[in-house]
């Protein structure tokens, strides 16, 4: 009686501990999908506390998608910058996709672009399948003030993306006759 009373109790701890295992697991899980649920709603409360409550600010889905790039993709301000000044990677975006920077000036959130700037977005990461860069975005999209920002924070003007093509060659293909003129003055080639 005694050995199996044992072997019962045994059973029943092994039981408890993979149990336990599984919830752990599982509430990690739970806080990830909030905390990015979150982010892309703007909930910078929800935010907060999860984040207090000790989720990994850095988590990704299953696509590499992060808290950071779902708050950018959705223009969330208030929650970037939460995300940022909590420790969130700049730089870490879908793999294959956008890095959030290339997000937030394809989504012409002049603001997120200058926070994600501020906290150490580097303007030379290629991005998406095709390799582009922040300094070839905004060029194809025409902001001159953006452009000039870049260059000033070291962004390589002659940087060449899969295709071979700069970002002057993306002011010529978007038409950005102020963008061309302002690149050629400043060493651009194509």
């Amino acid at each position: 009686m005694k050995i199996a009373s044992l072997l019962i109790i045994a059973s029943l701890s092994v039981s408890i501990s993979v149990f336990a295992d599984m919830q752990i697991f599982d509430l990690q899980k739970i806080m990830k999908d909030d905390l990015i649920l979150a982010a892309g709603q703007g909930d910078t409360d929800a935010v907060r506390a999860l984040l207090d409550k000790g989720t990994n600010v850095n988590l990704t889905d299953d696509s590499g998608g992060t808290a950071l790039s779902y708050a950018v993709h959705y223009s969330k301000l208030n929650t970037v910058h939460l995300l940022l000044v909590r420790g969130a990677d700049a730089n870490s975006g879908p793999r294959g996709l956008f890095t959030p920077l290339v997000e937030a000036l394809s989504n012409g959130d002049l603001d997120i672009v200058a926070e994600l700037l501020a906290h150490g977005a580097d303007v030379n990461l290629h991005c998406s399948l095709e390799g582009y860069t922040a300094l070839m975005v905004a060029s194809l999209e025409g902001d001159l003030d953006i452009v000039k920002e870049l260059l000033a924070r070291g962004a390589r003007i002659n940087e060449k993306n899969k295709d071979g093509k700069t970002a002057l060659a993306f002011a010529e293909i978007g038409k950005k006759r102020d963008v061309m003129k302002y690149l050629k003055q400043h060493g651009a080639t194509k």
